[in-house]
């Protein structure tokens, strides 16, 4: 059986892995997106996709990174965003799952349990793979008839799965 895999790779997850590590920030980096990429482009457990949302954030910032974080992207599935995205993401919003300020967060999740995904890949603690919000954000996905995907870091997926 083969699990969807959600990556968000982005300056933002590349910044937490800095603040977790104590190597340099670009050894760190460029070790862990080869390793990351690596193993799950070539793991046929995982079908890894993406969105235009991660690619409008892994494009964000100094150009030089930016390149590197579209390269590891390339060949990955891009999942469409949609008006029903769009709109369970402002139920993930209202019901009080994200707060309204992070609307790109809501729509992560969205994207997962719209398309079904079986992981969803982040390293923002502070919305997404939060396990004060993350029980809300399964009951909020569970009312509207969707399957939440599991959240967790790339690390915690790659510390867990034998390959």
């Amino acid at each position: 059986m083969t699990s969807e895999l959600y990556a968000k790779l982005t300056l933002r997850s590349l910044t937490a892995l800095k603040m977790a590590s104590k190597c340099s920030f670009t050894l760190c980096k460029l070790r862990f997106l080869d390793h990351f990429c690596l193993v799950m482009k070539h793991n046929s457990s995982f079908a890894v996709a993406s969105s235009e949302l991660v690619i409008v954030e892994a494009s964000a910032g100094d150009p030089e990174a930016a390149a590197r974080r579209l390269d590891a992207l390339q060949g990955i599935a891009e999942l469409p965003i949609d008006e029903e995205i769009q709109k369970f993401a402002d139920q993930l919003m209202s019901k009080g799952g994200i707060p309204a300020v992070a609307k790109a967060d809501a729509l992560h999740i969205a994207i997962t349990a719209v398309h079904g995904i079986d992981y969803l890949l982040t390293w923002n603690l502070r919305h997404i793979d939060n396990p004060v919000k993350k029980p809300r954000i399964r009951s909020i996905c569970a009312d509207a008839g969707y399957s939440c995907p599991e959240i967790c870091t790339p690390a915690e997926l790659l510390q867990r799965t034998e390959f």
